[in-house]
């Protein structure tokens, strides 16, 4: 009985702490998802924009007038610029989403260990009570 009433508190402490890791696992993994979310909207955007300019370059090459040409020149440099931005922003969201993969690692392996823990105190109650 004495020892039932010092492993109470260890449970206790042993299942608030996998509450508590359980819930910095689903945020770690929240962040991963919203990661790779943005970096396949940015993908998805730079593929649009190089597209664009590809046919602008098309056009530009079939078409005869100095003017035109010259509004298809302005907006394939407008396109251009937008392309390098989502590049530099496509590389910070892959670091991003390599920080957030490694983090959610972590956390599960914390959680693993919190698990552990909570199976020996299991054992620990069931050889104490046979």
């Amino acid at each position: 009985m004495e020892q039932n009433n010092k492993i109470g508190p260890r449970i206790q402490i042993a299942l608030a702490r996998i509450q508590l890791q359980e819930e910095r696992v689903r945020n770690a993994a929240r962040q991963l998802q919203d990661a790779r979310e943005r970096l396949s909207d940015v993908q998805l955007k730079r593929g649009h924009t190089t597209d664009t300019i590809k046919l602008l370059e098309t056009q530009q090459a079939q078409t005869p007038d100095p003017s035109l040409q010259k509004q298809i020149d302005s907006d394939m440099a407008g396109l251009k610029l937008e392309n390098e931005q989502l590049g530099l922003l496509e590389q910070q969201l892959r670091t991003k989403e390599t920080e957030a993969s490694a983090l959610l690692l972590t956390e599960q392996s914390k959680s693993d260990e919190a698990n552990d823990r909570l199976r020996a105190i299991e054992q620990t109650i069931a050889q104490s009570q046979q």
